[in-house]
């Protein structure tokens, strides 16, 4: 700062670029804080999408059933386990336990059998969630390189909410979500909900936190 005259103060060069550096970084930072945001939110869509897609291939319903036999008259215990992907793949496991030494040996072709049987009967699902994985995950490439960001946002929140409903319909019975209703109906047991049905249902909350990160705008101070 400088005097210019009587009654006259005028704002020297160091003066001026002092002002400047306070000023403009305060107005930038909203601006800045908005976008390291959606960076935030891009690398959680990220994830999300990779778990909607990768459980997309995983365990969706299993069961496993004891049940008490006998051989020879002599008691034993047969436990069958059944497990179903996303995708209607099915795989069968037999188990014997106090088994006399002249039982026969399981054959893994007769169960591989079963299951090729069983898998007529199942139906893909999980391609609906490997659809909004990879929705999300344009959408977190739109937030990564801060191109059409606000609508990669918006694409982000919308697709994770329409899974998250999907997954909470599959979620109440996880076998009917993957297989015809004549096997769903007729087919013993107590299904669960599978891993790879959990990994759907995180990927879908992620996706919507992911969205909510990124659509918010931060407060102007």
């Amino acid at each position: 700062m400088r005097l210019g005259g009587p009654g006259r103060v005028s704002a020297g060069p160091v003066g001026i670029a002092g002002e400047c550096a306070t000023i403009l970084p305060m107005s930038d930072r909203p601006a800045v804080r908005y976008s390291r945001r959606r960076m935030f939110g891009g690398l959680v869509a990220l994830a999300a999408a990779a778990l909607l897609i990768v459980g997309s291939f995983l365990t969706w319903a299993s069961a496993s059933q004891p049940s008490a036999e006998e051989f020879e008259e002599v008691p034993m215990t047969v436990t069958t386990s059944a497990t179903i992907s996303g995708m209607g793949s099915v795989s069968l496991d037999l188990e014997v336990a106090d088994a006399p030494p002249s039982f026969p040996q399981l054959d893994g072709a007769y169960l591989d059998q079963e299951a090729s049987e069983g898998e007529e009967h199942t139906r893909m699902s999980g391609i609906w969630t490997v659809v909004f994985g990879a929705l999300i995950a344009v959408g977190a490439v739109g937030l990564l390189v801060q191109r059409l960001a606000g609508a990669s946002a918006f694409l982000v929140s919308l697709v994770a909410l329409a899974a998250l409903l999907a997954v909470i319909v599959f979620f109440t019975d996880p076998l009917a979500a993957v297989t015809s209703g004549s096997i769903g109906d007729s087919a013993s047991g107590d299904f669960a909900a599978g891993v790879g049905l959990w990994l759907v249902l995180i990927g879908a909350v992620l996706g919507l936190v992911a969205g909510a990160v990124s659509v918010r705008r931060p407060r102007v101070a």
